[in-house]
């Protein structure tokens, strides 16, 4: 796999992707509470933002089951959808400056840029009109 081969934007939904993969497993390990299920919607939003990304060199024979753009859109919907619904849960602490509230506010911030680039390509797709 070359990370060297792939365009910008397939880039930022694997560094993403990561980010909202390793931080929503690291909010359930906070100890104020863990944010709930919902956060692992995002944390599977985030992992198919990636292997989306990826998956031309990882199993180019593999078709998806609708269009790159489509895919991606729901990848960020479910990411940045998990994030949002588990913060309201601890909606005090959402912008607070603990370490793992932080942790979690990076988390979203990468899920809402998951949600934007997904959105770009499935407007891409459809074309003008």
């Amino acid at each position: 796999m070359r990370f060297s081969q792939l365009s910008w934007e397939d880039r930022w939904n694997v560094v993403l992707g990561a980010v909202v993969i390793v931080t929503g497993l690291l909010s359930f390990v906070d100890p104020t509470g863990s944010r709930g299920g919902l956060v692992m919607a995002g944390v599977l939003g985030g992992a198919l933002a990636a292997f989306v990304a990826l998956q031309p060199q990882i199993s180019p024979e593999t078709r998806l089951p609708a269009t790159r753009g489509t895919v991606r859109l729901v990848a960020g919907i479910l990411a940045a959808g998990g994030f949002v619904l588990g913060g309201l849960r601890f909606l005090s602490a959402f912008f607070s400056l603990r370490t793992f509230s932080l942790i979690f506010d990076a988390g979203l911030v990468a899920a809402i840029a998951l949600l934007w680039l997904g959105w770009r390509a499935y407007e891409r797709e459809r074309g003008p009109g």
